[in-house]
């Protein structure tokens, strides 16, 4: 079953050249999921089992920009035990397909913090489209290596305003770790059409964590560790035009 629902791209959604940011699209593609979840009977307040991300590819052909109207159309592909794979496009008013993204979901019981199977009516619920892509292969995305040494780091504070309703860093403010530890010319170059991210811990308010930039031949990259540099919480791949 493919979902569709529009949003409007408002001043708050583009950077200095009126074009949609990447942290915009990453929001526009989460509040769809939501939305989705919501009109099926699938909703994050009322139910006990809790959707998180695990990793996205997203793909920008032509970006929106300021005064946009988009429509986000999504669906499910995969489920497998407490694992799911939904794919998006974003549309433009003149019906052209102007992104698309794969992301990897786990579905988890917030009491014990750990994985549980998808039930078989919530699987009927999202009524997968498994021969729909945009991508090859099945869509299971692949983990991402962190570099093994970096070019530049900074130490974040993790504040309130990263926190959401399930009291853990946001997957879109992922983009503004990266926004601040980028380099000054990469910051002001265009942004990157084609990126990845994988989450492999949590975020915590309070916590302090290293923010890592690299430069590789075919990527710009940001990882971020905990405090101590022992534990890899992030990798964010910014693919060079």
């Amino acid at each position: 079953m493919v979902f569709e629902k529009d949003f409007y791209v408002g001043y708050s959604d583009v950077e200095e050249h009126y074009e949609l940011t990447n942290k915009s699209i990453l929001r526009f593609l989460q509040d769809a999921a939501c939305v989705q979840s919501v009109k099926i009977g699938d909703s994050q307040n009322t139910r006990f089992m809790m959707w998180f991300i695990l990793s996205y590819r997203v793909d920008v052909f032509k970006r929106p920009i300021y005064d946009d109207t988009i429509r986000i159309r999504t669906w499910a592909r995969h489920f497998n035990g407490g694992l799911a794979v939904r794919e998006f496009e974003i549309v433009n008013e003149a019906g052209e397909i102007v992104a698309t993204a794969v992301s990897n979901w786990g579905r988890i019981n917030p009491q014990i913090l750990k994985l549980e199977n998808i039930s078989e009516e919530t699987i009927r619920k999202y009524d997968a489209e498994p021969d729909r892509t945009n991508y090859e292969g099945d869509g299971w995305l692949k983990k991402l290596p962190a570099p093994e040494t970096s070019d530049f780091t900074r130490p974040i504070y993790i504040d309130r305003n990263f926190i959401d309703a399930n009291h853990h860093m946001n997957n879109i403010f992922y983009m503004d770790m990266v926004n601040m530890v980028l380099p000054e010319k990469i910051f002001r170059a265009p942004q990157a059409n084609t990126f990845e991210i994988m989450f492999r811990r949590a975020n915590s308010y309070g916590e302090t964590v290293q923010c890592h930039y690299a430069e590789e031949p075919d990527a710009h990259v940001v990882y971020i560790n905990s405090e101590d540099d022992s534990q890899l919480r992030t990798v964010i791949r910014l693919h060079r035009t």
